[in-house]
C-alpha cells in the first residue's frame, strides 16, 4: 500500500481515495465520483453511460440516478475538504517516482 499523497498530488483526489478506502462507499458512486474529479466528466455524460449487451438486448445504465445524486455529494466533500486543506496553507508534497526510469536500468 501507498499513501495517497504518493499516488496523486490532487487534493480532492487524495480525499475521495481516502473515504473510499473506508469500505463504506458504494463502488459505482465511487467510480462515478473519481471519473468526474479525474477525466473531468460532467455528470451529464456520466448519466448517458451504459453498457451495450450482446443477444438484442437494450443497454442499460452504467448509473442510476440514486449513485450519480450520491456521487455528486461525494465528489462535493472531497472538493471542499481539498479547499479547506489549501485554506490551510497545506502544498502537495513531493515524492521521487516510483516508476523507474528507463535511462536508470541501462
Amino acid at each position: 500500500m501507498i499513501r495517497t499523497e504518493e499516488f496523486t498530488q490532487d487534493f480532492a483526489l487524495q480525499e475521495l481515495l481516502k473515504m473510499v478506502a473506508s469500505g463504506r462507499i458504494h463502488a459505482q458512486v465511487a467510480q462515478a465520483a473519481a471519473w468526474n474529479l479525474t477525466d473531468k466528466m460532467s455528470w451529464r455524460e456520466l448519466a448517458a453511460k451504459s453498457v451495450k449487451h450482446l443477444g438484442g438486448r437494450p443497454p442499460t445504465r452504467y448509473f442510476s440516478r440514486g449513485q450519480l445524486i450520491a456521487a455528486q455529494q461525494l465528489a462535493a466533500t472531497a472538493q471542499t475538504r481539498a479547499q479547506a486543506r489549501i485554506d490551510k496553507g497545506e502544498k502537495p508534497k513531493e515524492f521521487p517516482s516510483r516508476v523507474r526510469n528507463a535511462q536508470a536500468r541501462r
